[in-house]
Order: C-alpha cells, then structure tokens, then sequence
C-alpha cells in the first residue's frame, strides 16, 4: 500500500486542481491518485472519501487499499471483516496483492489448521501473479511443515532472485539446517 501511496509525483498545483477537477467528474482512477496525494498531506479523511469512491467505482487497487485501511486501522474503525470482503472484491478482479494481504491477515488472526489451505491457496494465487513475496511467505509456511522442504527452497529460491533479501536470509537458514542434518 505505502508504495502505491508514494508514487505519485504531483509536485505541479496545475497537475492537482486537474487531477481533483477529473475525481470530481468520477474517473476512479483519478480518485485514487487524489487518495494518495491526500494521505501524502496526511488528510486521512479525504484520502478515505476518494478511497471510497472509487472502490465503488470497481477500481480493484482502490478495493485493495481500503481494504488494507480497514485492516490496520488507517482513516477508518478497524474492522477485519470488511477488509476481507474488500479484498474479495479486488481478488475477483485477479488482484495479486489483495490476494497476498486477504492470506496475510486470515494467518496473523490465529488462522485455524483447516484454513491453512485456504490460506495456502491464496498465497499460490498471488505468487503465479509474480507477487514475491507471496512466493516468500509460501517458502516461509513450506519451511515449517513436514515433508515440504523441496517447496520450501523452490519458494524461496524465486523471492530471492527476484531480489527480496528476507527470502535469502530464509533460504540460507533452511539449506543450513538441511546441511546439519
């Protein structure tokens, strides 16, 4: 989310009065690029109002970013069940990051063993998106099961190709503890 948030470069007031001249005519993804301006300027309340809007409009990033307000807390009372229903919502539009972060907050809420295919499935979902760190937090679940080494260092192997220096950090430990065997 936060890097989403800090993409945008609207240093020009010109570029600012069109961007909120397009939100105010409903383009959702104007919208959105408001919410961020807003957040920037830590107007939490506006960032949510447009946030809002254009979820409603359909924009699955927008859906994600919500979603992820109301998991934390951002702007908005904390509520886990609408966050998840957000998160469907951008997950039915292939939304690989709303996929990671639904997967995310259903193992940080003490998920059941009997959601950890659920979970699981997400987290497959986000990785064959190319979202890494779902193929690290994959490696991570497979490093701690029985019987799943293999999956674990394929998992892992690919995050940390792909440059994300907590899956190497994994990685060497698991290939470490399969030396001292």
């Amino acid at each position: 989310f936060r890097r989403v948030l800090f993409r945008s470069n609207m240093a020009d007031p010109l570029d600012i009065h069109q961007l909120q001249r397009d939100a105010n005519r409903g383009d959702p993804k104007a919208q959105f690029l408001l919410s961020q301006v807003l957040y920037r300027n830590n107007d939490l309340v506006g960032m949510v109002r447009w946030l809002m809007l254009a979820s409603d409009s359909g924009l699955p990033v927008a859906r994600e970013a919500l979603g992820y307000c109301f998991e934390i807390g951002r702007g908005v009372r904390q509520d886990y069940e609408h966050a998840i229903e957000l998160y469907d919502l951008a997950i039915d539009q292939d939304s690989a990051r709303a996929a990671y972060r639904k997967a995310e907050l259903l193992y940080k809420s003490r998920a059941s063993s009997s959601q950890l295919s659920s979970i699981a499935a997400l987290l497959k979902q986000s990785a064959l998106q190319d979202f890494i760190p779902a193929w690290r937090t994959l490696g991570y679940l497979a490093s701690h099961q029985q019987g799943t080494e293999e999956l674990a260092r394929d998992c892992l192997s690919v995050a940390a190709q792909a440059g994300d220096i907590t899956a190497s950090f994994q990685l060497g430990m698991l290939l470490r503890q399969e030396i001292g065997r």
